[in-house]
């Protein structure tokens, strides 16, 4: 005798939605249950949903069904009913509203008034939840992890996340930081609305999120920060910015700066996918990306595909458009390298693999130094290696 079950978490129609399933399947067990081995044991399963997508996925977080959700749903015959389906893709449109009203704060709203609608750019990564970690402070993390003296540093530290992409990682230090005020720079103001919802809806008060044309007005009106934190590298058409000058600028003395000497998105697919771009003056549209999108998966036996295609990003027209239309600019790097290559006002306190494993300062230092110089035989670009340095002066 066939089964279903229909996820109970609160949210949704469950006595309709179990009399509908009764009516036309007479002969089925229909139980409404939030059991998870009673739904894992069911032959079909529905999720049905009612209201806002926001609510539906945070009761279903607190509940802890998400991943129970996307186990059932692979493997058997799995209904979601209005929102409830809406959970099962990456992202939702649903606060649409919200994000284009911040987005109206911004200059950089004009660029888009230029777009057919299908072709504005959409915050990525996709995200629903933060990482718990134990609450510290900065400075704790200054001193016990970099071994630096803080005891002189202001009660409230200032820290600039750049290149924050859609916030999660920004919005987890204001989170587990106490001791902090964080300014959460991006190249796409997606990325910046989502990222200040995302914010006003956690209630968090500490954080701000905003253009790289903000951040660059505030350092030039005097404002410094004692933490840079460099993510995502802004793209060759940011040809205003510097990051380099951005983050000296920026810098107070005994501040810290910590970034990567390599540079994710660099597969032979991606180097490949810019060239056909390139050749064939393509646009960032929904069309294109989708285009591009079939070429490779009609080609995916090709190995030059095969990095590719292991890559979270390439299942979201928002992540292909960043990797192919937006990529990072290591040209910006390069220049972030060349300016902590000066010992006199920089100075390496640490540096780990991508394993994690702290390595000597002294060897890695001289490989940046060389850098600096041109050296492509000691060249820290492609060594993933996570680097701390403090500002002398």
């Amino acid at each position: 005798m066939n089964t279903v079950a229909i996820i109970d978490y609160g949210m949704g129609n469950l006595h309709s939605a179990r009399k509908a399933v009764e009516h036309v399947a007479p002969d089925c067990t229909v139980l409404v249950t939030d059991d998870a081995t009673k739904i894992r044991e069911a032959d079909r399963v529905i999720l049905p949903g009612v209201g806002a997508i926001r609510d539906c996925m945070a009761e279903m977080h607190r509940l802890g069904v998400v991943e129970l959700v996307k186990e059932v749903s692979q493997d058997r015959p799995f209904l979601g009913i209005c929102v409830g389906m809406q959970a099962l893709m990456a992202s939702s449109y649903y606060n649409r509203a919200e994000e284009e009203a911040i987005k109206q704060n911004f200059e950089e709203k004009a660029e888009e008034l230029c777009l057919v609608k299908t072709d504005v750019p959409q915050a990525w990564p996709a995200w629903s939840q933060l990482a718990y970690r134990t609450e510290t402070s900065l400075k704790a993390v200054m001193a016990q992890e970099l071994g630096l003296n803080a005891d002189n540093l202001p009660d409230t530290l200032r820290l600039m996340v750049c290149g924050a992409q859609s916030g999660q990682r920004a919005m987890e230090l204001a989170q587990y930081l106490d001791d902090v005020e964080i300014i959460a720079v991006d190249e796409s103001l997606a990325n910046v609305a989502k990222g200040t919802r995302m914010a006003q809806e956690l209630n968090m008060d500490n954080i701000v999120f905003w253009p790289w044309s903000i951040a660059q007005r505030f350092v030039l009106d005097g404002h410094r920060v004692h933490w840079v934190e460099v993510g995502r590298l802004p793209s060759p058409a940011m040809t205003d910015l510097s990051l380099a000058k951005l983050v000296n600028s920026a810098s107070v003395a005994g501040a810290v700066v910590h970034m990567h000497t390599a540079m994710a998105e660099q597969t032979a697919g991606d180097k490949q996918i810019r060239q056909l771009i390139k050749e064939h003056k393509l646009q960032p549209t929904r069309t294109s990306l989708r285009q591009l999108r079939r070429m490779i998966l009609a080609e995916r036996q090709d190995s030059v595909w095969a990095e590719l295609l292991q890559e979270d990003d390439f299942y979201s027209l928002g992540g292909c458009r960043d990797r192919w239309f937006r990529p990072q600019d290591a040209d910006q790097l390069q220049n972030l390298l060349a300016m902590v290559s000066n010992e006199v006002d920089w100075k390496l306190v640490k540096a780990r693999d991508e394993d994690g494993h702290s390595l000597a300062t002294a060897p890695v230092q001289r490989q940046i130094q060389a850098e600096a110089l041109g050296s492509e035989v000691q060249s820290l670009m492609g060594q993933n290696l996570s680097v701390y340095f403090q500002r002398r002066r």
